[in-house]
């Protein structure tokens, strides 16, 4: 087989499996993947300034 061929049948397999991908998965299921994104960031953010507004424990002084 010739390596032209081998080249245009990578390109069209790469082609057919990002037009398969698009295919299979909705862009409302992107939309609400962005959005648990950007809510787990909220919620590591809250709590880390939760953590860090605390006071501070004393040191034990011996």
């Amino acid at each position: 087989m010739k390596i032209t061929t081998k080249i245009a049948i990578m390109i069209v397999a790469l082609f057919l499996s990002l037009v398969a991908f698009n295919l299979i998965i909705p862009p409302a299921a992107l939309e609400l993947a962005k959005v648990g994104k950007q809510a787990g960031s909220e919620i590591i953010a809250n709590y880390l300034m939760k953590v860090e507004a605390s006071p501070k424990t004393p040191a034990i002084k011996g």
